[in-house]
Parts: structure tokens; C-alpha cells; sequence
């Protein structure tokens, strides 16, 4: 046996010793455990420790028995809930500038200010970005405009032409024109 695979099955062991531990606990304070956590265990001849354990704690109705094949067992324990390292409020975020909003709750004043320089940057390249667009749909709405009055699409038009109403694309029309013809 590898000393890999002779550490995941201490570690199996331990694992389970904890997590056994850890349900009649809750069991014996009149709680069932908030979470729980489904285990594979090899099935050997003769039964492994993890295995002796898990069965036991099956017994004892601390695990459910999940399924079986002819190498493995699976079964349903509770679990300690995961260390929270981090205690903060959901809302931290709140009352803050953007700049403090990136850096995070637990930044640092320098921090803050990098995050501040960043922020302003992404403004002004957005600021940048949208100019653009304004600037290529007039762009494109000129040219289309051009194109339904079937004007030339480079170059200078008379004040005159753009006066021009369009009542079918084919024909283009003067104002005058098309009340006469309405």
C-alpha cells in the first residue's frame, strides 16, 4: 500500500471520528446537524476501520445508508458546518464609494486609494467608449438617412435637398409637392 493511499484512509478515519462526534452532539442537544455530507467507503476483507466506524454510526442511526456495490459503500452523515473566518455584515457595502466598495470591507487606506485611481480610469474609459457610439450612430444615421432620400452618401449636401420628403422611396418628394398629392 502507498503511503498516499495510507493517508486518505487516516484521513477517512479522522473524518469520520469527527463527523460522528460532531451528529450525536446535535442528536443529544435535541438537534439534527444543518448539514450533512455523503461518504464512499471501500468495502475490504476484513472490514477497514472506516468502514467498522461508519457502519456503526449506521447502527446507531447516526449515518444513512445510502448504497452499496461490491467495492464501495455510501452513506450520509452530518457534518461540521464550515469555520466561518469572516464575520461581516452582508451590507458593508453600504454608505461607501465605489472606490472603498472595490478595495473591499477589510482594505487598507492605500488600498482604498489604488481602487479609487482604478475606479476613475474605468469611468473615463467608459465616459470614452460611449462617446464613440454616440459619435458612430449619428454617423450611421446620417448615412442611412442619405441613402432613404437617395442622396450621395460622401461629401456636402444643399440645405435645399435635405428639405425633401420621402412618400415612397423611389420618388422623393418637396413638401409642397407632397400636399398637393395627399
Amino acid at each position: 500500500m502507498s503511503d498516499e493511499h495510507e493517508n486518505e484512509k487516516i484521513n477517512l478515519e479522522d473524518r469520520l471520528r469527527e463527523c460522528i462526534a460532531h451528529t450525536q452532539s446535535e442528536i443529544s442537544n435535541g438537534r439534527q446537524p444543518n448539514v450533512c455530507s455523503h461518504f464512499v467507503v471501500p468495502v475490504t476483507k476484513p472490514p477497514s476501520t472506516a468502514l467498522i466506524l461508519i457502519r456503526n454510526a449506521e447502527t446507531a442511526g447516526l449515518a444513512s445508508f445510502i448504497n452499496a456495490g461490491p467495492k464501495f459503500e455510501i452513506y450520509s452523515l452530518g457534518v461540521p458546518p464550515a469555520i466561518q473566518t469572516f464575520q461581516a455584515d452582508p451590507q458593508w457595502w453600504a454608505g461607501m464609494s465605489k472606490a472603498e466598495m472595490r478595495a473591499g470591507p477589510l482594505a487598507t487606506p492605500a488600498e482604498i486609494r489604488g481602487a479609487g485611481k482604478d475606479t476613475k480610469r474605468k469611468e473615463k474609459k467608459t465616459k470614452e467608449k460611449e462617446k464613440e457610439m454616440t459619435e458612430k450612430d449619428a454617423k450611421l444615421r446620417e448615412g442611412f438617412k442619405r441613402q432613404v432620400l437617395g442622396l450621395p452618401i460622401r461629401g456636402k449636401v444643399k440645405e435645399k435637398t435635405w428639405k425633401l420628403v420621402v412618400v415612397n422611396r423611389d420618388r422623393p418628394q418637396s413638401p409642397e409637392e407632397a400636399e398637393a398629392a395627399g
